[in-house]
């Protein structure tokens, strides 16, 4: 199918980072920036997300036209997802992935209808194997199905309503590398496990509270567990030497507080994206001026953005 173009967005945590990994709930929501892939007009160096996602299907799909190594170049943009020439964290690996198995399963099977859950696994998998084997495939699955969900590694995905908190979100200026920050957590786990298991287990209790105050909603209690969760985030942070709360994510959560919210990383932390959360719009007005005149750049995102899709053909 020739004019195929094939779409998903980028991700941002709301919770349940680092707890994700041990089995807790996370929130995450779809953001209006999204990869867009389509074939290639010529050859071009394949990025390895690409590369994963073609071998993936290679493996699952062989019976597949265009399924193997002869399939066609695939371009990916990302245009959104940086700020300059450096990435803020907004799940661009994961969108790529995404799109370009959504783009060459529909081209291998002449239909731009789309099976999510075959489109699910072909990526989690690509983008595992791109990203090392580490990561909980949140982002993944907010990539394909869009909106707010409840994730849980193995277990079922839960749309939620848009979120009922008004949320923030902050470039802090700083580029992270979540691959890292995970290593240093892995090395402290090893290192004082019965320490690790204390902070991973009350990170835990806090992201279920959490999944379950967007669930409900509630407002109050989102922001309320929002400053916990952060805390927290910031102790295991200083525990395995990781600067997961840097000084732009604690001015971020000082200036929500003193506006009436609460603020925390969203996502692995280290730089990144700040989020901030307030129960009422005018709290979050005033916090984004307030940002603006201490020099931090609140970020135009729209959340609960659609999921993957396919088009053309």
């Amino acid at each position: 199918m020739k004019g195929l173009v094939a779409s998903a967005p980028g991700k941002l945590f709301l919770c349940g980072e680092y707890a994700v990994l041990e089995g807790a709930p996370a929130v995450l929501t779809a953001i209006d920036r999204r990869a867009v892939a389509r074939v290639a007009a010529a050859a071009r160096r394949t990025s390895p997300v690409v590369a994963a996602v073609l071998a993936e299907i290679g493996a699952r799909f062989p019976e597949l036209e265009g399924a193997d190594r002869a399939a066609p170049p695939v371009e990916v943009r990302t245009r959104g997802f940086t700020r300059g020439r450096i990435k803020i964290g907004l799940g661009s690996s994961a969108a790529v992935a995404v799109a370009a198995t959504a783009l060459l399963l529909a081209r291998a099977k002449g239909s731009a209808r789309l099976d999510d859950e075959a489109v699910l696994g072909v990526a989690l998998a690509a983008h595992r194997a791109a990203q090392g084997g580490r990561g909980s495939g949140a982002d993944v699955a907010a990539a394909v199905h869009g909106g707010t969900i409840r994730y849980r590694m193995g277990g079922a995905i839960e749309r939620l309503g848009s979120p009922a908190a008004e949320i923030a979100f902050v470039w802090t200026g700083q580029p992270a590398s979540t691959t890292e920050l995970l290593a240093r957590v892995q090395a402290f786990a090893l290192e004082a496990p019965g320490e690790h298991r204390a902070l991973l287990d009350a990170l835990s209790a806090l992201a279920t509270d959490l999944a379950a105050a967007y669930a409900a909603p509630d407002p109050g209690e989102i922001v309320r567990l929002t400053g916990a969760y952060g805390g927290l985030m910031g102790r295991l942070g200083e525990a395995a030497g990781a600067p997961i709360v840097n000084p732009a994510h604690e001015r971020v959560a000082e200036l929500a507080a003193s506006c009436g919210g609460a603020g925390k990383p969203s996502g692995a932390g280290g730089g990144d994206v700040a989020m901030a959360v307030f129960a009422d719009p005018a709290d979050r007005d005033r916090f984004a001026s307030a940002a603006a005149k201490d020099g931090l750049a609140v970020l135009d995102l729209k959340c609960g953005e659609r999921g993957v899709e396919v088009s053309g053909g």
